[in-house]
């Protein structure tokens, strides 16, 4: 996984870090009786509105994750999960939820909502197509009975589903079946996966004193890394992890409040109130392009099932465009050329299931990174 990593954060890296300030925050506010999908600009501390047209009725606590490939932000209220496309700023559906789906996480292998829902025989592991809006029943999440609202998260690479309940809990996400369940010191909320460390992010509390603390999946360490003594009150289940400047951010008393998740350390503070809740962290550089050049690739669909079709618009009708296909490994699997503004056809059958990071040269020039993921 570390190789991957360090193959992400070449493609990426140089692009993300020049623009570090341009992430911006997805959550709603609630006020005027009215719901408010909006988004807060890190850098210039401003709301941006998307939606303002939802009741307040229904929302549901810490019921929202993201789609950072598409930029899709998804949130459960009492009339279905809502799908945004923050790029656009636009609601493109409402899927129906019946069972009250919770602790949602969005899988990019399977392009579907995982989460569990309550019945009389227990918890139901589950998942729900974004597409046709189908349940399947995954598996029975057998002695579990009390969780945290908001409280669990995602390892998409290692398809582990994470909440916390009576300790933390590890779900393989393909079978449903619980891993283990990690006895902490104190109760973990807030869960965030960094995949930089291979450790959970959270915060714990004990009387009016709040932390933050990480837990190792290997050894089942669990460690205070930092007391937040500026802390008085946090929103439980309403936090974001920005990987790539590895940055945990949450709403307390001072507002959006950003940790830096090596040193626990408050970075950075910016009073909104803690009516905005449901936060995702997104950057606009997952759409965007390395050079200020109109050039513009895209891969549709993506994620991929059967095949995917790429289009460059270079600047020349003789542009030499390559790409370059790695996996998470780093290895180089897949080379293809193409010239000026052609359109290449990529199956599934060259690919196997997995993510891949693709890397574009126009004229022998590096002009963008993307990620291709390739599905069942």
């Amino acid at each position: 996984m570390k190789k991957a990593l360090l193959i992400y954060f070449l493609f990426f890296g140089s692009f993300l870090s020049a623009n570090a300030q341009k992430g911006n925050l997805v959550g709603i506010h609630i006020g005027n009786q009215c719901l408010n999908i909006k988004e807060f600009e890190l850098d210039s501390k401003a709301f941006f509105d998307i939606d303002t047209t939802r009741s307040v009725e229904g929302v549901y606590q810490g019921q929202s994750t993201f789609d950072s490939i598409h930029n899709y932000y998804f949130l459960s209220i009492h009339d279905g999960i809502l799908v945004y496309d923050i790029q656009s700023n636009s609601l493109i559906k409402t899927i129906a939820n019946p069972l009250r789906l919770t602790e949602i996480e969005y899988n990019p292998y399977t392009n579907k909502l995982i989460g569990f829902y309550q019945t009389n025989v227990g918890k139901i592991f589950a998942s729900l197509s974004i597409d046709s809006g189908n349940y399947t029943i995954i598996d029975t999440l057998h002695g579990v009975h009390g969780f945290y609202f908001g409280s669990s998260t995602f390892d998409a690479i290692n398809q582990r589903y994470f909440f916390s309940s009576n300790g933390v809990v590890m779900v393989d996400a393909t079978t449903g079946k619980i891993l283990k369940t990690i006895q902490t010191s104190q109760p973990m909320v807030s869960l965030e996966y960094n995949c930089n460390s291979g450790k959970l992010l959270g915060l714990s509390s004990h009387i009016s004193t709040f932390f933050f603390v990480s837990l190792d999946l290997d050894s089942n360490i669990f460690e205070i890394v930092d007391t937040l003594r500026a802390i008085k009150s946090y929103a439980q289940g309403m936090s974001c992890f920005d990987v790539v400047n590895n940055r945990f951010m949450f709403i307390s008393n001072l507002g959006v409040t950003t940790v830096n998740a090596s040193s626990g350390k408050i970075i950075d503070t910016a009073f909104c109130g803690q009516s905005f809740t449901e936060i995702e962290y997104y950057t606009s550089a997952n759409f965007q392009q390395y050079s200020a050049s109109p050039s513009r690739s895209n891969f549709n669909p993506n994620p991929l099932s059967s095949h995917t079709i790429f289009q460059f618009a270079a600047k020349s009708n003789n542009s030499n465009i390559d790409l370059y296909i790695y996996d998470i490994s780093g290895n180089l699997v897949k080379k293809y050329n193409v010239i000026g503004t052609s359109k290449l056809t990529i199956a599934k059958e060259d690919l196997p299931t997995g993510i891949y990071f693709v890397k574009i040269d126009e004229d022998h020039i590096p002009i963008r990174s993307e990620k291709l993921l390739v599905t069942e």
